[in-house]
């Protein structure tokens, strides 16, 4: 059974438009985020005169190893309490961790 040029041409979009759609993360998106929603409860930058320290502050996060992407992609996506749910999409999850990695010192 042959395939048709046409139908060739439609299964291959649809495998490659979904790779064209994805955006780099942007860590200024992610620093509008965090300001927006995060700095009730972290010192969201690497200054310590704003927000809260209800959680770590994200400078903190971002010097410690042990705050993986994937630990903050989990935390993020699916988030126990005290944190709220905020239902993150992946692009703004992706924008927040590149925003946290920006703040890790040199």
């Amino acid at each position: 059974m042959s395939k048709s040029p046409a139908k060739w041409l439609v299964w291959t979009l649809a495998l490659i438009l979904p790779l064209a759609a994805t955006r780099a993360a942007d860590s200024e998106r992610g620093a509008d985020l965090a300001k927006r929603w995060c700095v009730s409860c972290h010192v969201p930058g690497a200054e310590a005169r704003a927000g809260s320290d209800a959680g770590p502050p994200f400078a903190q996060m971002a010097a410690d190893p042990a705050y993986t992407d994937a630990r903050l992609r989990g935390w993020l996506a699916a988030p126990h309490p005290p944190m709220p749910d905020f239902n993150h999409s992946r692009a703004e999850i992706e924008d927040l961790i590149a925003y946290i990695r920006a703040l890790k010192p040199r």
